[in-house]
């Protein structure tokens, strides 16, 4: 099957009717399913998916070297339930993005034909658009019906992906770290000659137990923000109206099994999830990061890790693109609920971390209700 652009250099004739071009809408594009995803990030190929649009992220704009642009992300998923965000830039946000946010705000969940996406390691694993990219919105055609009819009887499941914010473990879910071939800890520098990321067993370290490092920032793009916590704020780097300033948490640690170890980083939703998996506190003192120290070393993980380029031989090489317990699983239990809880997905979101730097206390929102089978209503989102 051939695929035909249209740029501003296209020469574009009336024909007569005579000359006309029968155009199919049957005509699908080769799509992949969600859980092949990992596979072309990994290979480098850009990818087509059919999914429905269920959520907008607050992010309007990007600052680069070049100025301002303009980017809207969304989360995206079918029926697999393995929701991944999708950037759209430049015209892309302006144009799609538009008619997407609209459909969003009247309580529908639109369907999106979209070909020749990247995969990229931003935010776990994410979705975005590329110069030659086409998006179609509320494509025809079979495919998009059986889609349509999946979505109109699963509104609820929707609503507990969205609530759940279940987007953030996107590598988790798709990757299947379980089953990935690790690598040892003596010879990781080989795990990246092939590939972006190496997966590895091991415990932890921490290399400072008097309290995690920390910095104020936007509760979404992570930047910092010269401010105090839990202020409200318009970011001027991602462009969000209604944000707040958190607290982004950067730890570093110790990855070690029996042969050789290595120094990494973990940032804010590694550092939740590690805490979740340990039902600890954010150390707030030499005992509480001892006691904490102490749950890790019975704790066998499973980590991600990426090359950290920007820094020097004297720094941390690797940071943790996300973990998980190591468990053993059978191969059929691999899509069902049991491989999913022990991955913890959702998680370190649903249940939301808002600690105090004085008291250690965590906010328990794992209780919240979903919310009710209304597509003429917004879910609320912590």
């Amino acid at each position: 099957m051939n695929i035909w652009n249209i740029t501003r250099s296209t020469m574009i004739q009336k024909l007569s009717p005579d000359e006309a071009i029968d155009i199919s809408g049957h005509v699908q594009a080769h799509l992949s399913p969600f859980h092949h995803i990992f596979d072309y990030f990994l290979s480098r190929r850009p990818i087509s998916i059919m999914a429905i649009v269920i959520y907008k992220l607050p992010r309007q704009i990007v600052v680069t070297k070049n100025g301002e642009q303009n980017v809207h992300d969304f989360v995206v998923m079918n029926e697999e339930l393995k929701p991944i965000m999708l950037t759209l830039w430049g015209t892309f946000a302006v144009n799609q993005g538009v008619q997407l946010e609209l459909q969003l705000r009247q309580g529908k969940f639109p369907i999106i034909l979209a070909e020749g996406l990247n995969v990229n390691a931003f935010q776990g694993l994410s979705l975005s658009t590329l110069y030659n990219t086409s998006i179609e919105v509320d494509p025809v055609g079979h495919v998009a019906k059986v889609l349509t009819d999946w979505k109109d009887k699963n509104s609820e499941l929707i609503y507990k992906e969205i609530v759940d914010k279940t987007y953030l473990d996107s590598l988790l879910a798709l990757a299947d770290p379980i089953r990935q071939r690790k690598t040892c800890l003596s010879s990781l520098e080989t795990g990246f000659e092939q590939k972006p990321i190496a997966w590895v067993r091991g415990k932890i370290r921490l290399l400072k137990r008097d309290g995690f490092d920390y910095y104020v920032g936007c509760n979404y793009c992570n930047k910092i923000v010269h401010s105090t916590e839990g202020l409200q704020l318009q970011c001027m780097n991602c462009g969000q109206t209604d944000g707040i300033t958190v607290k982004r948490y950067k730890v570093d640690i110790e990855i070690f099994d029996n042969v050789g170890s290595v120094r990494a980083t973990m940032f804010n939703h590694e550092v939740h999830r590690l805490l979740l998996l340990t039902s600890s506190n954010i150390p707030t003192c030499e005992n509480d990061g001892a006691m904490l120290q102490q749950t890790l070393d019975n704790l066998g993980l499973v980590f991600a890790l990426k090359k950290n380029t920007i820094f020097s031989e004297q720094s941390t090489k690797y940071t943790v693109a996300c973990l998980c317990n190591d468990v053993q699983l059978d191969l059929a239990d691999s899509n069902d609920g049991l491989f999913r809880q022990s991955l913890m997905l959702g998680n370190p979101t649903k249940r939301r971390l808002d600690f105090s730097q004085l008291s250690g206390d965590s906010v328990d929102d794992s209780q919240a209700s979903s919310p009710p089978n209304d597509k003429g209503k917004k879910p609320k989102i912590g």
